[in-house]
């Protein structure tokens, strides 16, 4: 059962650490509209292994759930219209253009890892549900919809998992996400 916490209007901005070093930053804005919310992120990588400037729009419904969804990079983007029953997927990677249709469920979320602040969306749209949910994610940069399992780990503290990804969250008493942690990959995002 997923319960809606309420969602305000938010700027944030993460720090993004790898073994400890600085590696980039994510600033994000979650501005309502009539009818629902406009999340936009901007993420920049720069250290010696990796570069990156990314940027993403997110349109929500007043219940959080996407309307559309969009990614730009230097190698590609995304955009995805949300339809029900068959949604709009179209992609560019490198200059080649591919557009598909795709059954986006109905309470599906969009988790994309390079953007941090979709974690907090998520963690809104559950509330302070007790124990465990289990809901559709899609991941944009694999073009791929599977299963993510939140766990509420008390203390406001959540553990998310998809079967080959593990974050770990903290939420202030607001609930707004002020730490993630992806220990496999030894990075640590914080406001």
């Amino acid at each position: 059962m997923i319960l809606l916490a309420p969602l305000r209007m938010e700027t944030g901005r993460f720090t993004i650490y790898q073994e400890g070093k600085k590696i980039g930053t994510e600033e994000f804005t979650i501005t309502p509209k009539k009818g629902g919310y406009v999340v936009e992120g901007h993420t920049v990588i720069s250290d010696a292994n990796q570069k990156a400037d990314l940027k993403s729009v997110m349109e929500l419904n007043d219940s959080l759930k996407p309307l559309s969804y969009e990614f730009d990079s230097a190698i590609g983007s995304i955009k995805l219209k949300v339809d029900a029953p068959i949604s709009q997927l179209e992609f560019t990677i490198q200059g080649e253009k591919h557009t598909e249709d795709v059954r986006f469920p109905n309470d599906g979320i969009i988790i994309d890892t390079n953007f941090f602040h979709h974690y907090a969306i998520l963690l809104y749209r559950i509330g302070a549900n007790a124990g465990s949910t289990t809901i559709p994610a899609f991941a944009p940069q694999e073009l791929q919809l599977g299963p993510l399992t939140v766990r509420n780990l008390g203390n406001s503290t959540y553990e998310m998992d998809t079967g080959s990804l593990k974050v770990n969250a903290t939420t202030d008493k607001d609930g707004r996400l002020i730490r993630l942690a992806v220990p496999d990959a030894k990075v640590v995002v914080e406001r």
